[in-house]
């Protein structure tokens, strides 16, 4: 508790409070906190699974159709002081809200399935939509549904737009203004519309090692040692105990199938 106190206190400090003055500003801190506690509380009192630390800053509209799955992880903060924070999770759809995640003044429409994973940030009147409501052709007509992931530690700033089907890789920025249709690889930043790769981080490199390291050690079986047979159930057998094999297009030209761990 002392430690978390003094977590509290440390903003304050450093901006020259001491003494009674900064004993007040800790009580000021703690109030809003348990404000910003209950307002989550009362916020998503009908959601499936409410992490024990969410914290709502403002009012977020929050709906919930019958039988719809919202799950909020640990510190979780939706704050609704730039413009108010709104999920909407239809009938039989799911949210899914990760650890450590920020939704500040953003709109998530779910319509089927949208994942927002770890660490991931998600700035004001941004938009992820993972449905097109109706029919490009016919009004009337229910439109495509398709799922959305965001990744790990990935960032979507202002007024940016997700569409259906895409999944925004681990650690990538989507820039301000952009409309993303495709997917979009770890640690790169995408502007523009339709959102292309503009640039490359640091780590994106890192990722790239990682990748060839796993395509290096990864078990790889000769398919001279197979029958091989058209790829049914019943011909997929496992090449490890306890394991599937994913038979991929164009595998028998590299000679090659993968077992995956």
């Amino acid at each position: 508790m002392t430690k978390l106190l003094n977590r509290l206190r440390a903003p304050y400090a450093a901006q020259g409070y001491a003494g009674l003055m900064l004993e007040a500003k800790l009580f000021q801190r703690l109030t809003q906190l348990s404000v910003a506690w209950l307002q989550a509380r009362w916020s998503m009192r009908s959601a499936y699974a409410l992490g024990t630390k969410v914290f709502a800053y403002g009012r977020p509209v929050i709906k919930l159709e019958r039988e719809a799955h919202l799950e909020l992880g640990e510190e979780v903060r939706l704050e609704s002081g730039v413009h108010r924070t709104r999920l909407s999770v239809r009938h039989k759809a799911r949210l899914i809200i990760g650890n450590d995640v920020r939704l500040n003044g953003c709109i998530i429409s779910a319509n089927s399935e949208v994942i927002v994973k770890d660490r991931a940030r998600i700035g004001p009147w941004a938009h992820v939509m993972d449905g097109d409501f109706h029919s490009v052709e016919d009004r009337s007509a229910a439109g495509k549904l398709r799922p959305v992931i965001i990744e790990e530690g990935a960032w979507l700033t202002t007024r940016c737009m997700v569409l259906k089907g895409v999944t925004i890789g681990r650690g990538a920025v989507v820039a301000a203004g952009s409309v993303v249709t495709k997917d979009v690889d770890p640690y790169t930043v995408v502007a523009g519309v339709p959102a292309k790769v503009v640039k490359r981080l640091p780590k994106y490199a890192t990722y790239q090692a990682e990748l060839v390291s796993r395509e290096e050690t990864s078990i790889t079986y000769d398919l001279d040692t197979f029958v091989k047979t058209e790829p049914t159930k019943e011909s997929k057998v496992s090449a490890k105990a306890g394991s599937s094999v994913d038979w991929e297009e164009g595998s028998a030209i590299r000679n090659q199938v993968v077992v995956q761990r």
